[in-house]
């Protein structure tokens, strides 16, 4: 018990940094590259928000399947949707919907920004109050 304990403990001690990056690097992709595919889709979403929050590949033989998940902020950010775009190798064209995504994302970052301090900082803090107070 004590060694899957330590095992979840160091995978979100590293695993909250490299969220912490990689979300905001991945927006910027979506926005410095736009994916052709996608445009038709998120075309009716001109003058919103549009973020890249999701990337997926998938691979076997000579079959690709590649979808793409965008976070839509609306005027009320309230009524967010998040839009996935999915394509494959065969010609298949997919787009689903769904409301929501907004929070999800604020609570996923919100809890990376906590284990980040939790594992990395609170642990300095402690360490260099101790070695002040000797």
């Amino acid at each position: 018990m004590q060694m899957i304990k330590k095992f979840f403990l160091t995978f979100f001690k590293y695993l909250s940094p490299v969220v912490l990056l990689l979300l905001p690097l991945m927006a910027l992709y979506g926005f410095l590259y736009p994916w052709p595919e996608a445009k038709a889709a998120l075309s009716k979403y001109h003058g919103e928000m549009v973020f890249l929050s999701g990337m997926k590949s998938e691979y076997s033989g000579s079959y690709e399947k590649r979808s793409n998940t965008y976070l839509i902020i609306k005027a009320d950010p309230i009524s967010s949707e998040t839009v996935t775009v999915t394509t494959d190798s065969n010609g298949m064209y997919e787009v689903t919907q769904e409301d929501g995504g907004l929070l999800s994302i604020l609570f996923l970052y919100a809890a990376m920004i906590f284990s980040l301090w939790w594992f990395w900082i609170k642990k300095r803090n402690i360490t260099e109050r101790s070695s002040e107070a000797q």
